[in-house]
């Protein structure tokens, strides 16, 4: 199985990133907060509010989301996903924020 996460892939035109949020579903977790719709091929984006923190931490959140997303994109199944981090994800560990974001990515429908 190929496990690579080429920019074909990922979600990173403000386009479809406005479609998400006008008409795209909502999963809400812990750590992470999912808008999802449905589409042909499975697609991702990592988005880290400022909230989070300066550059250093944001940008190793979304390491560790786009990682996470990497190993189980079978999980998505077919759809168009945008993860975005909440402020409590730098409290959480790796194991914790991969269980969560593969048991929201199940309840995707």
């Amino acid at each position: 199985m190929n496990e690579a996460f080429p920019k074909q892939l990922r979600i990173r035109d403000s386009a479809t990133i406005d479609g998400l949020f006008q008409r795209g579903k909502r999963i809400s977790g812990k750590n992470v907060y999912v808008i999802y719709r449905p589409s042909e091929k499975v697609r991702l984006g990592v988005i880290c509010g400022r909230r989070l923190g300066n550059a250093v931490r944001r940008n190793y959140v979304k390491r560790i989301l786009r990682e996470i997303c990497r190993k189980n994109k079978s999980c998505f199944g077919r759809f168009e996903v945008l993860l975005i981090a909440q402020p409590s994800i730098h409290d959480s560990s790796y194991e914790d924020i991969c269980k969560e974001v593969v048991m929201l990515a199940g309840r995707l429908k």
